[in-house]
């Protein structure tokens, strides 16, 4: 949203009035480009340029898969847990939006990020590891 109004020239750092812990740092970095916030996020670097383009359905899709990968990461690092059940739906509520604008794109993105998911080690030996507990 910072980057948004910032590129907007709607307000300036006095007159954000952000949420969570970035805020205090997104008010005094305002005029850095990425709010100081790169080495932090990383991800901004991808996200930066298509938000000054004004490509928003390619920032959204960014978004989309920089939060799936997060929610999927935090939904295997812990057993059953309130937070994996948490993650678990707000991944499904992704991929539902996701599905309702455009099915055949749908499929092929989830079909492409389950083979990457699934070719990575710690998801393999995570996998195998569930089903020699079984055996």
């Amino acid at each position: 949203a910072a980057l948004r109004y910032r590129q907007e020239g709607r307000i300036g750092p006095e007159s954000f009035h952000g949420f969570g812990r970035w805020t205090g740092i997104i008010r005094h970095n305002w005029h850095d480009p990425l709010f100081g916030l790169d080495t932090a996020l990383p991800f901004l670097n991808q996200l930066q340029p298509l938000l000054s383009k004004g490509h928003s359905g390619e920032l959204e899709q960014q978004l989309n898969t920089f939060l799936w990968k997060d929610l999927l990461f935090v939904e295997r690092s812990f057993q059953f847990t309130l937070e994996t059940v948490i993650c678990f739906v707000l991944r499904w509520g992704l991929a539902e939006q996701h599905i309702k604008s455009d099915t055949s794109l749908a499929l092929d993105s989830f079909k492409r990020m389950s083979e990457q998911l699934l070719g990575t080690p710690a998801i393999t030996q995570h996998l195998e590891s569930a089903f020699e507990e079984l055996s």
